[in-house]
């Protein structure tokens, strides 16, 4: 069981961890309940940390703030507590931080960092349709949020993917994500004023300004189509950094060619 924790937070003289050192995803086995478990990927070689350096997890989301125990420098390891929070969590962030052994204050630590983007439900909605040997197909051009169809012979199954293989969501999400906003630029930007909330269009573009606030905030002055496919593209980027597809995907691979 996680521990909720009140902390005060002062990285003084601590060395800041990059955003390629460290990735934290959360996931849940079931998208109806509220219990999270973490994963954690880590390359702390390039710091001068001692070995016996104990590293610990930031959890926050809304008001919880929980912290789990992750070992040391050269023995971590992922949290073996779950996260239950008392709502369907908006996002999760988190920070890793490093102290000394035995000691409290730190030498190290990352900047919070999203990593859990909330229900996909806000931006995309999953939905069964008959697609013969098609696994998946996007559509973006609807008045109502735009919907992954899943080949219904096997929607269990490749929902479960999209909530939980992250793998298997790198294969299909930045696609989606990058096609969306395209879709937005090209025309024109229709339904994304504060006059506009309640459109899907909206929604995406409260993202897109959380994801990449500097070019999303000048992507609606005269841009040419090229503009549009780089902006779309830095946000499929970004929205796939913390999850590390394509490391994922690369690491899949490799297992499945030593089976």
């Amino acid at each position: 069981m996680a521990i909720r924790k009140t902390a005060q937070y002062s990285p003084f003289n601590a060395q800041v961890i990059e955003v390629d050192h460290f990735s934290a995803i959360a996931a849940t086995d079931d998208p109806n309940e509220l219990e999270y478990k973490i994963e954690v990927a880590l390359d702390l070689d390039s710091y001068s940390f001692p070995d016996d350096a104990e590293l610990d997890l930031e959890v926050l989301s809304g008001e919880n703030l929980f912290t789990a125990d992750l070992g040391t420098v050269s023995f971590s390891h992922n949290p073996k507590e779950t996260f239950t929070f008392d709502a369907k969590p908006n996002s999760i962030r988190m920070r890793l931080r490093v102290t000394p052994k035995d000691a409290t204050h730190l030498i190290g630590y990352s900047k919070l960092r999203a990593c859990y983007e909330g229900d996909l439900s806000s931006l995309i909605l999953v939905r069964s349709k008959p697609l013969g040997q098609v696994t998946w197909i996007f559509e973006y051009e609807t008045a109502d949020t735009p919907i992954l169809y899943l080949n219904d012979e096997k929607f269990k199954e490749l929902q479960n993917y999209v909530f939980n293989d992250l793998s298997w969501q790198g294969q299909v999400l930045p696609q989606c994500i990058y096609s969306g906003y395209m879709h937005i630029a090209t025309n024109k930007f229709e339904g994304t004023t504060p006059d506009d909330q309640g459109c899907w269009q909206f929604s995406w573009w409260t993202k897109a300004e959380e994801l990449c606030p500097g070019s999303t905030s000048s992507i609606k002055e005269n841009k040419t189509q090229e503009d549009y496919k780089n902006w779309a593209e830095e946000l499929a980027k970004k929205f796939s950094l913390s999850a590390k597809y394509f490391n994922k995907f690369l690491a899949e691979k490799d297992r499945v060619q030593q089976i």
